[in-house]
């Protein structure tokens, strides 16, 4: 339902929407509190505000989590009785351009970024009363995910094709001309820095870092999180086989932080057996916010990250599937999903919500629990016993550590240790029918007497029409979910669980 067919006197062109150019709207942070949603989007030059909500607000099983019954279904009400009121809003600030736009906004909700990178320009607009705070040269930019700091890609402008005298016809001259405007363009890239900028609380702007990062190549690309990332332009071709290959790489060369605080390489299991012009391009690289420093070694540069709002987990998004990993208590690689040309997704507490040109994907995860996370646990209790302590002993002397020996039961608690799981439930479609298998493994079958089999059958009839939840080869479990829903044509922004409901805007 994405392809357009156009008949021409030479032809037949199809074409189909570009999965990568997502609508010019960003999601505003809903006041704590509050059943009104917001969202700013742009059209030509024009910059509007959606506010959007549940009409049937007199429900109070609808509240911020929303409210499950033993079904699966709100309380009190059905899916199809959930309508949206929603009203458009004109700002009247105005957009300097028309052309192709990016917006985003910072962790705090405070600023709203707008970046054209055709012109290439970005401004920076106050949300509460939508006065520019700072706009410059720049193609790309970045938000940090924990305070309003973001780094922008300066940007020279290109230079322009040198005018040809009227009489010059020459074909070589026309060929030298348009190379040495390629040499220029691709100078004026290279020379091109990350610079990094805060936004204090009265609105300006200021400086932090003027140049990031000491490698020679372009900038092609920045993500940004709770750590920055740069991504460099390669210099060597990759073949085609590379493409392949990375739907065949079962785990994301992306190890943990480690004993050392740092990301390492993670052998994949398939390095040995790929030629190396067949391997990843390596030509992304993490930076810390504090220090400006690099945090580990190269990894393979992703479409487009999300870290969640605690920075407990992040997602990588690759062509073919996403990597997602724990943060805390020190970085741990779970798996990755198989879930192809995403492109954007929303963490809501330890779901990951996707959107792909087809499909809206929930992954559930599970980090389980490593020997790392016990070591953190004994560590926390050894440090508040010191603390402790250390109090006593300040307001009590030393007598306050003196014991009375007696008989004690020293409790040894056992954890067993839990390996990750990921768990992926498709929400939506554009195919009518559940795409999903209604189940993916049968259970365990007993004998049972003549009298029960009946029950039996009413157990597998209640099974086929519940919803599927694959692992990724991790696990397989039932959820009670809503049946497969009908995805909206185009291009999709998930802005994530609000009022119980996930919601999206096309």
């Amino acid at each position: 339902p994405h392809l357009v067919a156009t008949g021409t006197n030479v032809g037949i062109i199809v074409s189909e929407f570009d999965a990568r150019s997502l609508p010019p709207v960003v999601p505003l942070p809903t006041p704590p509190g509050s059943r009104e949603h917001s969202a700013v989007y742009i059209v030509e030059r024009e910059l509007k505000l959606l506010n959007f909500q549940l009409s049937n607000t007199t429900n109070p099983s609808l509240g911020n989590n929303g409210s499950l019954s033993e079904t699966g279904k709100l309380k009190g009400d059905s899916l199809e009785s959930l309508h949206v009121k929603q009203i458009k809003k004109h700002i009247s600030t105005p957009v300097p351009h028309d052309s192709y736009s990016v917006l985003s906004i910072s962790s705090s909700g405070k600023y709203l970024a707008i970046v054209w990178p055709d012109i290439p320009y970005f401004s920076i607009y106050k949300v509460s009363d939508w006065s520019i705070v700072d706009s410059g040269s720049a193609r790309l930019l970045a938000w940090d995910t924990c305070s309003d700091r973001f780094a922008i890609l300066e940007s020279a402008l290109p230079p322009r094709m040198p005018i040809l005298p009227k009489g010059s016809s020459s074909r070589k001259a026309k060929e030298a001309a348009a190379a040495a405007a390629q040499a220029a363009a691709a100078a004026t890239a290279a020379s091109a820095n990350v610079q990094v900028r805060i936004l204090l609380d009265d609105g300006t702007s200021n400086i932090l870092m003027r140049s990031i990062g000491s490698r020679s190549e372009a900038v092609v690309g920045l993500h940004g999180g709770a750590l920055l990332g740069v991504a460099y332009r390669t210099p060597r071709r990759i073949s085609p086989g590379a493409a392949t290959a990375i739907s065949t790489i079962q785990s994301m060369p992306l190890s943990g932080f480690g004993s050392s605080g740092s990301f390492a390489t993670f052998d994949d299991g398939f390095a040995s057996q790929r030629s190396p012009a067949e391997a990843m391009p390596q030509n992304f690289q993490l930076f810390s916010w504090e220090t400006f420093q690099p945090v580990g070694g190269l990894l393979p540069q992703p479409e487009w990250t999300a870290w969640d709002q605690t920075v407990e987990y992040c997602a990588f998004a690759y062509q073919h599937y996403i990597v997602i990993s724990s943060l805390r208590p020190q970085y741990r690689y779970l798996g990755d999903v198989a879930i192809a040309y995403a492109t954007g997704a929303v963490w809501q507490r330890r779901q990951l919500f996707v959107a792909t040109p087809t499909t809206i994907e929930c992954v559930f995860v599970d980090a389980g629990i490593a020997p790392i996370d016990i070591e953190t646990r004994k560590m926390k209790e050894e440090m508040k016993l010191k603390e402790a302590q250390t109090r006593a002993v300040a307001e009590h002397g030393e007598l306050a550590l003196i014991s009375v020996e007696g008989p004690q039961t020293a409790t040894q608690e056992r954890i067993t240790l839990r390996p990750p799981m990921l768990q992926v439930v498709r929400l939506a479609s554009f195919q009518h029918a559940p795409s999903v298998p209604p189940f993916l493994s049968l259970p365990k079958q007993y004998k049972v007497d003549g009298d029960d089999t009946t029950m039996l059958k009413e157990m597998e009839e209640r099974k086929v029409n519940e919803i599927a939840v694959g692992g990724g080869g991790v696990s397989v479990a039932v959820t009670r979910f809503p049946t497969e829903q009908k995805r909206p044509v185009g291009p999709l922004i998930v802005v994530g669980v609000r009022d119980g409901v996930l919601w999206l805007i096309d």
